[in-house]
């Protein structure tokens, strides 16, 4: 009966046995990568806080994993800075959690600005014509259609004025390499506070300690503040 589809076998690899702890101890590598991730939050957050201004101030682990505030002529401008480290190459399925996160602020409160820094390889296509800021129509459709799904899936939200371009020019992308952010800080503590090297590495230690204390309270951390706690 030609009506009638051939079901196609699927292979299934059984599972096999873990043959040493060696290999055991590979298969779990979830604790790792996620630490991996949480390193890279960490150092880039340090590292921005060293870099800043007298008028910004950062939560970290807020709405997103810093929240940067710069007060100039009695406003403020509200960032949204969300950090993924990976090893894999990575295309715009990447983005589908990332734009809901921001996606939900937005609607809320349409004056902020959201930043992705990230440490991996970017596919060609749609994913790096956002990240360069170089939507031709089909990639610009395509987003828009990712944004209709999550709105399918968020009907709940505030959709009623959303506005794509508004949303899209509120986005920045930015490329920093883990292994340069270690280096980055102690240049900072070089320049800004005349550290001798010999002493360094127990600076940005403290430094560190004192960004891990603010991201477990989601406090407020400024350039003031690792200022003061130098001179201490």
């Amino acid at each position: 009966n030609m009506g009638k589809k051939k079901k196609r076998k699927v292979n299934k690899k059984s599972p096999v046995a873990k043959v040493n702890i060696q290999e055991l101890m590979e298969s779990r590598d979830g604790g790792q990568i996620a630490l991996r991730g949480y390193s890279y939050q960490f150092l880039y957050s340090c590292n921005l806080i060293l870099s800043s201004d007298a008028d910004t101030v950062f939560t970290l682990e807020g709405i997103e994993d810093v929240d940067s505030v710069k007060y100039s002529d009695g406003s403020k401008t509200i960032t949204h800075i969300q950090l993924k480290y990976s090893t894999q190459r990575q295309d715009a399925s990447f983005m589908d959690s990332v734009l809901k996160n921001y996606l939900e602020a937005y609607l809320i409160d349409k004056n902020r600005y959201f930043k992705l820094v990230y440490d991996f390889s970017v596919a060609a296509g749609n994913l790096r014509k956002l990240f360069s800021r170089n939507l031709d129509n089909t990639s610009r459709e395509f987003w828009k259609t990712k944004i209709d799904t999550i709105k399918k899936e968020t009907s709940f939200w505030n959709w009623s004025n959303f506005d794509f371009e508004d949303f899209i020019q509120r986005l920045s992308f930015e490329n920093v390499e883990k292994n340069s952010l270690e280096k980055s800080i102690e240049e900072s503590l070089i320049k800004s506070f005349g550290i001798n090297t010999d002493n360094i590495s127990l600076f940005a230690n403290g430094i560190k300690l004192l960004c891990f204390d603010k991201m477990e309270s989601h406090g407020e951390i400024s350039h003031h503040d690792i200022t003061q706690y130098i001179e201490e």
